[in-house]
């Protein structure tokens, strides 16, 4: 499941809850591992409860501040 893998992007959560203008260095960090091991969990997140807490469109535009090049997170649907 997806659940272990999402706990590497805790420290995403005050970013996608407003609570900075960028994410942290550990959160992009944590956002490549997803994406290397099962970017499929990141739709996970996008679509689970917490997904009623945090600010989707920060989520779509983590990968760009990231740096990650190449990488979407689309809604999954």
């Amino acid at each position: 499941g997806c659940g272990p893998k999402l706990g590497v992007l805790l420290p995403c959560l005050p970013f996608l809850q407003g609570q900075g203008s960028n994410p942290t260095q550990p959160c992009c960090n944590g956002l490549e591992t997803v994406v290397k091991l099962n970017p499929a969990c990141l739709c996970a997140l996008v679509n689970s409860q917490l997904g009623n807490r945090i600010n989707i469109t920060l989520a779509l535009s983590l990968p760009s501040l990231c740096n990650l090049a190449g990488v979407t997170i689309d809604l999954c649907n």
